[in-house]
């Protein structure tokens, strides 16, 4: 099974231990399309929180992974043209590439196709608006129930700006930080070490860069959809990935 609907079957099969559904009757086949769908809800409610209304053909992020210098899978994403619904974009991340079409006015995605270690996504099907918001809150409740493995459960802006120097420039930055609930941090055996976590988890964004923000920063969206929608442009580095070129048309 590939990469990409790998990682979400396992979360599927995952939210139907921790829930108690009922999988006895679902093929592997019907896990697999219950996870595709899973993929289009995800897409579909962090379209508004990864990018912005302004976005323009040519706008383009590349980003390169800080834990291994020497990973060649690098990180991009590019608005690459015009259609009469929208504009696509496009990301490659791993051995994967997501296709997108978007609806820069309504900040809605209209259609989207992939290709996981270059095999083409069968039938991605889009969900509906109920159907979304049901699979993104039942994923919310997965996420917040990861809290006591150091996965946060929300994120917050507390008004911290900080100038951010990488090889693509010096950036003034936009602070996310993580949020965890008071239960786990009083079962943290050491606050010192709650307190580096917070610090290496950071988000930064900065105004300067266009607002094309990775599938992997879209699930810190789920359950912190707020300050997301309010963060000004594209992510600068987090403890994962950090900004490698860019271009703002």
């Amino acid at each position: 099974m590939k990469k990409l609907l790998l990682l979400l079957t396992i979360c599927f099969i995952s939210l139907q231990a921790t829930y108690a559904l009922d999988e006895s009757n679902l093929s592997e086949a019907e896990i697999q399309i219950e996870a595709q769908k899973d993929l289009a809800a995800i897409l579909q409610y962090s379209v508004k929180y990864r990018f912005s209304p302004d976005l323009k053909v040519g706008d383009k992020i590349e980003y390169k992974r800080i834990k291994d210098p020497f990973e060649e899978t690098d990180i991009s994403i590019e608005v690459t043209k015009e259609d009469k619904d929208g504009v696509w974009i496009v990301e490659k991340f791993d051995d994967m590439e997501i296709h997108m079409l978007v609806d820069l006015e309504n900040m809605e995605l209209i259609d989207f196709f992939g290709y996981d270690e270059g095999d083409l996504i069968p039938n991605p099907p889009l969900v509906t608006e109920n159907e979304m918001i049901k699979r993104i809150k039942a994923l919310n409740k997965f996420k917040n129930g990861l809290a006591i493995f150091g996965i946060p459960q929300d994120w917050e802006d507390n008004n911290t700006r900080e100038t951010m120097s990488t090889k693509s420039g010096t950036f003034e930055c936009m602070v996310l930080e993580p949020a965890f609930p008071e239960e786990v941090k009083e079962k943290a055996q050491d606050e010192k070490m709650v307190k580096e976590l917070c610090e290496r988890m950071k988000l930064y964004f900065s105004a300067e860069i266009p607002k094309l923000i990775p599938f992997d920063i879209a699930k810190y969206a789920i359950g912190s959809s707020e300050v997301f929608e309010k963060i000004p442009g594209g992510l600068v580095k987090n403890d994962v990935i950090e900004i490698k070129d860019f271009k703002k048309k």
